[in-house]
């Protein structure tokens, strides 16, 4: 099959996001599926427009988007740390969409939370999965059915040896921006002057 990966979070710099894009291809590949086109992880940013009727016509009106969708024959998309809260929407009316036009659908490695629409679209979908046990509770509570599996992390492929070599000094991964306030504040001066306390 030709699949549409959509929620790619091959372009983040996290590590863990580039692990997650690469097993999902080695998964599909092993499979005997080709991915053909990826929507990466901010591609359907600010899509979301009033109802969910709404948004799902807003994407519709997208025709290269459309065009991307009718030419693959399924679309699989990444639900990790998106659906949850009232977030990721777009990604919920893209399904509504290919199941529309009469693809496959897959939600795999999906955090799903505290969402008050798509239950429809859940319920065709072709294989659900979720990588964690609250988010597994939710769903089988909105009668849905759903597979939980590990985060799709472990199927990616990792290096033995280390592409860079490690002096000793500081390193600093990533941290959440929206906490700059506090987290990201203690990184910040950490990275200024490494021999300072972080606090605690």
């Amino acid at each position: 099959m030709k699949i549409l990966l959509a929620n790619d979070t091959a372009t983040k710099s996290h590590i863990g996001c580039q692990a997650v894009s690469d097993a999902h291809a080695r998964l599909l590949g092993r499979a005997g599926h080709r991915v053909t086109c990826r929507l990466f992880v901010n591609a359907l940013r600010g899509f979301a427009r009033g109802s969910f009727a709404e948004t799902v016509g807003t994407l519709e009106r997208q025709e290269a988007l459309m065009a991307q969708l009718d030419a693959a024959d399924a679309l699989v998309v990444n639900g990790e740390g998106t659906l949850h809260h009232g977030n990721g929407i777009p990604w919920l009316a893209l399904l509504a969409l290919a199941q529309q036009r009469g693809k496959a659908t897959l939600l795999v490695n999906a955090l799903y939370q505290e969402m008050s629409v798509g239950t429809d679209v859940l319920a065709r979908l072709d294989a659900f999965f979720v990588r964690d046990p609250l988010s597994a509770a939710y769903v089988k509570g909105l009668g849905i059915g759903c597979r939980e599996a590990p985060d799709s992390i472990v199927a990616a492929r990792f290096s033995e040896s280390p592409r860079i070599t490690f002096d000793g000094g500081l390193v600093v991964t990533d941290w959440v921006k929206k906490r700059d306030g506090d987290v990201g504040a203690a990184m910040t001066a950490l990275m200024a002057d490494p021999s300072s306390e972080a606090p605690p």
